[in-house]
């Protein structure tokens, strides 16, 4: 600490002691947070360096870490080995929003009587699908399940409404440019009961499996 000076007020004092106090409370906060001994920082600083840390037993090594992150971050060194195994072996995915949360998707479709419909659907994500070079999230309502590329939805209202402006100033597609399926006659935005998607430029999945059955 800085030596006093003798024409410093009280006041002045009790400042700089003030000041003083914090910093050593936020560097004792970091310590605590480390999860670790001052047996085991210790070690960390008396081996640490960049000549000298392969000198670190791998055994202790991982103890150190293993405490320091479950302390920090709530998950053990061998969790995150799992999951960087997993990752490697392509068995992870990070999904817009947790299974059972809401995405809102902007659409816009054609009733039977030729009315245009557009508006914002609030749906709920229940998976993932990738099949081959395609990758799709599958949602659930009260209507049944659809399929949505990414990029098709968003994770706010909010985000949502700029993109349906957009697309209600879109002149509607005819059929032949919104692709009809050769069996059951879908087109995009009138898909069938329940939701499908195409498997090729020309025939939806629902009649896809309907023809695999037979």
């Amino acid at each position: 600490m800085e030596r006093t000076n003798k024409n410093e007020s009280p006041l002045d004092i009790t400042c700089r002691l003030y000041v003083a106090c914090e910093k050593l409370k936020e560097a004792l906060k970091e310590y605590k947070d480390t999860g670790l001994t001052p047996e085991e920082i210790r070690y960390v600083r008396n081996n640490y360096t960049l000549n000298k840390w392969e000198n670190v037993p791998d055994e202790e090594l991982k103890k150190i870490l293993s405490r320091a992150m479950q302390s920090s971050y709530g998950v053990t060194l061998e969790q995150v080995q799992e999951l960087a195994k997993a990752k490697e072996e392509g068995r992870i995915i990070l999904l817009p929003v947790p299974i059972g949360g809401t995405i809102f998707v902007p659409y816009k479709y054609k009733d039977v009587d030729g009315t245009i419909e557009s508006g914002i659907e609030e749906a709920k994500l229940s998976g993932y699908v990738k099949e081959g070079d395609k990758e799709f999230y599958t949602t659930y309502d009260e209507r049944g399940c659809n399929d949505y590329e990414p990029g098709s939805f968003y994770l706010t209202r909010e985000e949502a409404e700029p993109a349906l402006v957009d697309l209600e100033a879109e002149e509607y597609g005819s059929e032949a440019e919104e692709g009809k399926c050769r069996v059951c006659g879908c087109t995009w935005n009138t898909p069938c009961e329940g939701g499908c998607y195409w498997v090729e430029d020309d025939l939806c999945s629902k009649c896809a499996e309907e023809m695999e059955d037979i």
